[in-house]
């Protein structure tokens, strides 16, 4: 166990309510998932998965409004010169707001449990389109709906428009047009294609599908022709027209055809985040909602800029910190902070659920493949992962080897590589989720769908370590000293004493039974859960406290939802789900105890092990003028792989970890510390 003669003990929970001893939302990152819009004049509203925010700066800057939840469609209806509703549909079913979106009513009679997916008006009529009863319609202000489904053999609606009086039903099955106000229903074309939005300019009828692209009919429906160009993604999910333009919003990018259909190019520069999944039009002003934010374009996406201030709904489903800076990954790509969170830039757009660090090197996991930069991001490499599939839940440095637990395919040892570069090899854990990978000398650890498995041989075997556990879907892992702890879905946290020989329940005190992350500073273990929020144990897990103030109680509730946890510096961050990255102060919840020496060291440094020569055991000493993240490890006189003593985020001040070699042949032996850019290596000689 790594141990801080300058440390953190004795955690003891602060009864201070003030605002100085909470959580606090860091500036960002600034973006998240943007599922729709809806504009009245100057006021522009987006539909994300926390509920609905609000522009009166054309998307310069956005702020709450008081509806909370995920909004899958908006409507205006503007019921006279001075008066307008705001109509808001998701899995909660049509909300209404008439006071200028202070307060919302709820108007679902007749809607039973459907979630509502679009929304449209039509005059004084208003349409609901959803997943799983059709259309309904509304003659009264959305206080009560009937269903109007006749002719409408698909009950599955992804999206509804007025185009010239009619009204169109994209569907799971084609495309249909009533023009009696939804009373019946005709078949117009597209049988079996998903299609997710329709739209029309001039005389031409234009659907986009969800896997074979756009279409395109001069005649109103009777006949479709394919329109979709080479290179171009075959799932269209949102239209919008600027005449003579029409644009088609893609998970590849946006596209522009000024011509009718008959020619389309790719309209996307400056959108940092090509996946579009909606578009609006206010005035001469285009916006695309992304994965990754708020975009404008004032020239008829001819370029685009970021709007996204205030937008601060991003998911964060990993954390991993370095050298002082804090990095940031989910499903809306990747940011990175070098003052605290204070301030957040766009590292890269994909979908990074993993994360991982040694030293300068960042390497974070997507679909199907790794992407690594050697240089502060300011290159990345991308690394094939052999035609694995599925999503990497989960990256671990461990010695030369990158590891990454697959959401399906088990765990991959990866050689870590120089750029261009690396060879993956599968082991024999298989066919399985991964969900956590850990560290412990030379123990590797993997927290899967059928519980926690080991291996004693650098990955190549695995064994599975469940003894005493009651839960099997194991989400997190952490290694505190001789501890191991995981965390499960619905069961709780469980300790190990003997490198997952047996396990117990570790849970007193947890209100939460769903674990998500871990942290250590210290002898103080912190735990990420699904509704709870944050929770602390100073006594291996004997008992914990929620530690939340600031954090459950805030207006976003999505922030109770804690995916990752990581330490930098004096603070622990939580990256949340829909609420960005939060930041409080350890010593808020843990009481500092300062052991001499108190004055920190002036220099990195690697001291010589003692005792050397050594049986079977010997410590190794580090001291670091600052927080860093470290790495030490062993190898043998060949230079292959031994151990990794210590990887992970380390306080300032002088640290000692013990080397057991009782499996080794005596020889001549190496150990390397690397903390940022500080590289030592020494030598120790093992003596039988």
């Amino acid at each position: 166990m790594t141990r801080s003669h300058v440390h953190l003990a004795l955690a003891t929970l602060l009864a201070c309510s003030s605002a100085s001893t909470q959580w606090l939302q860091t500036s960002g990152p600034e973006g998240g998932e943007a599922n729709c819009y809806a504009a009245n004049g100057e006021d522009l509203f987006v539909g994300t998965e926390c509920g609905i925010l609000l522009s009166t700066d054309n998307g310069t800057s956005w702020v709450h409004t008081a509806l909370r939840g995920t909004v899958l469609c908006l409507a205006v209806k503007r019921n006279s010169a001075s008066a307008t509703s705001l109509f808001a549909g998701g899995p909660f079913g049509v909300g209404r707001s008439t006071d200028n979106w202070a307060s919302w009513a709820h108007g679902d009679f007749g809607l039973g449990d459907n979630c509502v997916r679009s929304l449209a008006v039509r005059d004084t009529t208003i349409f609901a389109g959803t997943d799983s009863g059709g259309v309904f319609r509304s003659t009264d202000e959305g206080a009560s709906w009937f269903p109007v489904n006749e002719g409408l053999t698909s009950i599955f609606v992804n999206s509804l428009a007025v185009i010239d009086r009619d009204l169109y039903a994209a569907t799971d099955s084609g495309l249909f047009r009533s023009s009696d106000d939804g009373t019946s229903w005709a078949f117009i074309g597209l049988a079996g294609k998903i299609v997710n939005t329709v739209a029309a300019i001039d005389t031409s009828l234009f659907a986009g599908t969800e896997r074979d692209g756009l279409f395109r009919s001069t005649d109103v429906g009777r006949n479709w022709k394919a329109d979709t160009i080479a290179g171009m993604d075959p799932s269209v999910r949102a239209f919008a027209v600027i005449p003579p333009y029409i644009f088609a919003g893609t998970p590849g990018g946006l596209y522009r055809t000024p011509d009718g259909g008959r020619s389309w190019s790719r309209f996307d520069a400056g959108l940092s985040n090509p996946n579009v999944k909606a578009l609006c039009v206010n005035g001469a002003v285009l916006f695309a909602g992304t994965y990754g934010g708020v975009f404008r374009s004032t020239d008829g996406g001819e370029h685009w800029s970021k709007t996204s201030s205030g937008m601060k709904i991003v998911v964060v489903e990993a954390l991993a910190s370095g050298g002082g800076t804090l990095y940031a990954g989910g499903i809306n790509g990747v940011f990175r902070s070098t003052n605290r969170g204070d301030s957040w830039s766009d590292v890269v757009s994909c979908w990074a659920p993993s994360l991982a660090i040694e030293g300068m090197k960042l390497y974070l996991g997507t679909t199907g493949h790794v992407f690594y930069s050697f240089d502060d991001c300011a290159t990345w490499n991308l690394l094939w992962l052999g035609g694995a599939e599925g999503m990497v839940c989960a990256l671990a440095v461990n010695g030369t080897e990158l590891l990454a637990g697959m959401a399906r395919d088990g765990v991959l040892r990866i050689g870590i590589p120089t750029p261009g570069a690396g060879i993956v090899t599968t082991t024999d854990l298989k066919d399985t989720a991964v969900y956590a990978l850990a560290v412990s000398g030379t123990n590797l650890f993997a927290g899967t769908e059928r519980g926690v498995f080991r291996s004693t041989n650098g990955g190549i075997n695995w064994t599975a370590v469940n003894s005493g556990l009651t839960k099997f879907e194991v989400l997190a892992l952490a290694v505190q000293g001789s501890n191991l702890f995981a965390g499960t879905k619905e069961g709780g946290m469980f300790l190990s004493t003997d490198d997952g020989g047996t396990w117990t329940p570790a849970d007193s005190g947890l209100t939460d039974a769903d674990i998500l992350s871990f942290a250590i500073s210290g002898d103080n273990l912190f735990a990420g859960t699904w509704q709870g929020g944050v929770f602390l144990s100073s006594d291996n897990g004997t008992s914990w406290s929620a530690v939340n103030d600031g954090l459950t109680d805030s207006p976003d509730q999505v922030s109770s939802v804690v995916h990752a946890l990581a330490i930098v510096g004096t603070d622990l961050y939580a990256g949340t789900r829909g609420a960005g990255v939060w930041r409080r102060p350890l010593s808020e919840m843990v009481v500092s105890v300062e052991n001499t020496p108190t004055e920190l060291p002036s220099s990195y440094s690697l001291h010589q092990s003692f005792p050397n020569p050594f049986n079977p055991s010997t410590t190794i000493r580090f001291s670091l003028p600052k927080g860093a993240h470290v790495t030490v490890t062993v190898f043998n006189s060949l230079g292959q792989y031994i151990a990794v003593l210590v990887q992970g985020e380390q306080e300032a001040g002088n640290h000692e970890v013990r080397f057991d070699a009782s499996h080794l042949p005596s020889g001549v032996y190496f150990y390397r510390m690397q903390a940022g850019d500080f590289i030592k290596t020494r030598t120790f000689v093992l003596l039988r």
